[in-house]
């Protein structure tokens, strides 16, 4: 029968306890908190490999050697760089706040995506839905159309990328050149102009049809004009009494004046 001495006791006793503060210590230095935001969701690594098993918000205890790779899973608005296009007409303009509002939707497929190739999807995506549409236009054209884009008139496939796109923004599109848009001001103002006269000829027009019939005097060409021109000058539906006007006149002559916007 093998004894055991005092010295090999010990020595057990020694390794035994060795391994409990080492084991001891792995448990409290390896076991690490992952605080996983509303929202966010993580995948388990391992060694800083990742691993299929995705971990949910709250709060998660992970032992070592593992670790998370937190993303953000809510729908976002991701703004990108101004772009500046021609028209058909040889015009440029510029979308100063194009965005994305996009969502990740398999956070493994996204992690293995690079940010450098996502930024050439968004790229695409913006030059096949909206480049082509105001290249395709002319200026005045492109300043009154909703070049915004539904995620689902997107013909690209995200399946790649582990996202999903809801919409493309295209808030506003205004010439590139400052003169340009000057010009464009200036005609606005023009066309304006033009509209009021058309419709201040019109109301002449009817004025002076007015004063040609019985109802309105019976009046000759030249006095008719005169007339019109003394009413659209001085006259309207609530004083034309202050100017001698018979009574005769008054209802057909109020209703045409009553009827100018």
């Amino acid at each position: 029968m093998k004894s055991f001495s005092v010295f090999t006791l010990s020595w057990n006793w020694v390794f035994l306890f060795t391994w409990i503060v080492l084991i001891s210590y792995l448990v409290i230095q390896g076991w690490n908190r992952a605080d996983i935001e509303v929202g966010f969701k993580g995948q388990l690594l391992l060694l800083g490999s990742r691993l299929k098993i995705i971990m949910d918000e709250g709060k998660n205890w992970i032992p070592w050697p593992f670790g998370v790779k937190v993303a953000d899973m809510r729908k976002v608005t991701k703004e990108l760089d101004p772009v500046e296009i021609f028209t058909i007409d040889n015009i440029k303009v510029k979308i100063a706040k194009l965005s994305i509002v996009m969502q990740i939707d398999d956070l493994d497929t996204y992690h293995n995506v690079n940010p450098q190739d996502l930024n050439t999807l968004f790229d695409d995506i913006v030059d096949s839905n909206v480049r082509e549409k105001i290249r395709k236009n002319s200026l005045q054209d492109v300043l009154g159309m909703s070049l915004g884009v539904d995620g689902t008139h997107i013909s690209q496939d995200l399946t790649a990328f582990g996202i999903k796109i809801f919409k493309v923004v295209v808030p506003q599109v205004v010439p590139a050149s400052d003169k340009t848009l000057q010009d464009l001001e200036l005609k606005k103002g023009e066309q304006l102009q033009q509209e009021g006269q058309f419709v201040e000829a019109q109301h002449l027009g009817k004025l002076i049809s007015f004063f040609k019939t019985d109802e309105g005097g019976k009046m000759n060409h030249d006095e008719a004009v005169r007339m019109a021109k003394l009413v659209t000058g001085k006259a309207n539906a609530q004083n034309m009494t202050e100017y001698g006007f018979p009574p005769e006149l008054l209802d057909g002559l109020g209703k045409i004046l009553g009827s100018k916007k």
